[in-house]
This record gives structure tokens, C-alpha cells and sequence, in this order.
């Protein structure tokens, strides 16, 4: 597999939710992401998914096909909602 190009990127310093503090009590499980809804983890998740290694997956004929690039589509608080896939 061959690294990922990812469009769409922001620099740290850019993205809003960065700046949103975590609420969560750490080590207190009830007090803590899922449990509590912190923006800031729940937006740090979305951004942790991303994938960073090109994967193979099967389109609707069963062809497969090398995905080498995505394009992020970012929300109000740029935060990572999901992403475009483009086939080689």
C-alpha cells in the first residue's frame, strides 16, 4: 500500500474545534467521551479516522479498485464529517 493523499487539509492553527476545550474529566469514565459530549473529542475521533494508507475496495460490479486519494468534507467548526474517495 502507498500513502494516502489527502486534499482538504487545514493547518492546525486554522481549525476551529482546535480551540474548543475538553470538557472531560479524565480517568472518570461516566465523566469522559462518549459518556459527556465534548465537541473537542468527538471531533478529534472523526479526525483520527482518517485513513492515511491507500485501500483496495470492491465497487457495485465486484471490480476492485485502489483508492489513493480523498478529499475531507468539513463541517462549521472544520471539523472532518466524512470524505470523497478516488479510485486509481
Amino acid at each position: 500500500m502507498s500513502k494516502m493523499k489527502i486534499r482538504n487539509l487545514k493547518d492546525d492553527s486554522k481549525i476551529l474545534w482546535k480551540k474548543i476545550p475538553c470538557i472531560c474529566k479524565k480517568g472518570i469514565v461516566m465523566e469522559s467521551y462518549p459518556m459527556v459530549n465534548c465537541l473537542n473529542c468527538r471531533y478529534q475521533q472523526c479526525e483520527d479516522s482518517i485513513p492515511r494508507e491507500s485501500f483496495k475496495i470492491k465497487d457495485h460490479k465486484g471490480k476492485v479498485k485502489e483508492i489513493t486519494s480523498i478529499t475531507l468534507v468539513r463541517g462549521t467548526h472544520d471539523d472532518v464529517m466524512g470524505w470523497n474517495m478516488e479510485a486509481k
